[in-house]
């Protein structure tokens, strides 16, 4: 994957405004269609980031597949996020939501630090395809907490 450094910040910097700028929105999203939905919407929308990752490295797939990582990681965190807090106590839910930052941040940081070496050790394809399995199991949870909350009668969260 050769592409020029400006080309390359460029991504990162669309990147980056992609995992932000939804913020400004994915409350009213996930007040709308409930946190389960906005995860499933997150894991879609991964799941067109490894369609474009899959094109190639040149630029415009590079791009569109880093912005799209971005939005969904966006609406799979907040949606996660608000999902997390509605199990708890009102009093615990400051706690509970900074435990779980500290364990996503942390996660992030090493996803950081180790994707460039897994993409030059396992490659671009291989590194896109690996995360599709992930996708599968946090869509099949999602999909089995609906399930068990329609079955208890509720239908928001």
């Amino acid at each position: 994957m050769a592409m020029a450094m400006h080309a390359s910040t460029l991504v990162l910097q669309w990147h980056v405004l992609g995992m932000y700028i939804p913020s400004f929105f994915s409350g009213f999203l996930v007040r709308k269609m409930t946190a389960p939905y906005l995860i499933l919407l997150g894991v879609f929308v991964m799941g067109l980031e490894c369609i474009s990752a899959l094109q190639g490295t040149e630029f415009l797939p590079f791009a569109v597949a880093l912005i799209l990582l971005g939005i969904g990681w966006n609406f799979m965190y907040v949606g996660g996020t608000n999902l997390l807090v509605e199990q708890y106590h009102p009093s615990e839910k400051n706690t509970i939501q900074a435990t779980n930052d500290t364990i996503v941040y942390s996660f992030a940081i090493l996803s950081t630090y180790s994707a460039g070496y897994l993409e030059h050790k396992i490659g671009w394809l291989s590194l896109n395809l690996v995360s599709i399995p992930f996708l599968v199991f946090v869509s099949i949870v999602t999909l089995y907490y609906l399930q068990k909350r329609k079955g208890m009668g509720l239908q928001h969260g």
